[in-house]
């Protein structure tokens, strides 16, 4: 039966219905820490609805989250929507051995991301996810978590730019088709797709020359395959590999259960 993983991120909140690692559907909407219990129940049961899946159909849920606020609200949902108490994943309900100073500092969904790397991927990998925020994270040939980095994300940096700079016009994010911008709504998406993606290398290669070369760098989020075509490392775009890791950690917690 299909298990609804939901990640809640702090620009967008990606739902996806399961049936095993293979999404049946996935919709992603604005997150919105407003939002109550009855709304996400109205949401949820219109997107089942659309798609023609009974709302019985759903064997379990489990969540991960960056916006604390939402995580009793979400979870009020799920229990009067699917009668499921929901798994929400932490760094203390995977089997991922994180080697960094504060374990718990790591959020569900990147170590979600990092499950399904460890499951699907050759070892080391750089794992990259771009969101409102954009993370490099390394697991080492064992598999263990060791470290990362983090920079502000690419919308982010480019909507902090065009916020405090009155002469800049707002400007949708489009990948550019020149390094050479002609006009300013050019200028500012060539600088911010060749920028973020030269700083993104430029990690990756720092983090070669301290460690040793990547047998894999996966990127996801929603600007993964969009961003990817500017890195020069070669990289595997993922878009459903939190997804996919939320499963995985489901399962593990099941196969642990006496």
């Amino acid at each position: 039966m299909p298990v609804l993983v939901i990640d809640v991120g702090n620009t967008s909140t990606v739902f996806g219905l399961m049936d095993g690692t293979v999404p049946v559907f996935t919709w992603r909407a604005e997150t919105d820490d407003r939002k109550t219990d009855l709304e996400y129940m109205v949401d949820l049961k219109t997107l089942f609805d659309t798609h023609g899946i009974p709302l019985s159909s759903v064997e379990a849920c489990v969540t991960a989250s960056a916006v604390p606020k939402t995580d009793a609200i979400l979870e009020s949902a799920l229990v009067r929507l699917f009668s499921k108490v929901p798994l929400r994943v932490t760094p203390g309900t995977c089997r991922l051995e994180i080697r960094m100073d504060h374990p718990e500092e790591l959020g569900g969904s990147l170590a979600a991301s990092a499950m399904a790397v460890l499951r699907e991927y050759p070892l080391p990998a750089a794992v990259v996810r771009l969101g409102t925020a954009t993370t490099v994270s390394v697991l080492d040939e064992e598999g263990r978590c060791t470290g990362g980095a983090m920079i502000p994300g690419l919308v982010s940096s480019l909507n902090a730019l065009t916020g405090k700079a009155a002469a800049l016009p707002d400007t949708s994010v489009t990948a550019p088709t020149h390094r050479l911008g002609t006009n300013t709504a050019d200028c500012l998406n060539a600088g911010a797709f060749y920028g973020h993606a030269g700083m993104i290398d430029g990690l990756l290669t720092g983090m070669e020359e301290a460690y040793r070369p990547f047998r894999s760098v996966v990127m996801t989020g929603r600007l993964s395959e969009a961003l990817q075509p500017f890195l020069r490392h070669p990289a595997v775009c993922d878009r459903d590999l939190t997804l996919r890791g939320l499963v995985y950690i489901l399962e593990e917690n099941r196969r642990a259960r006496p």
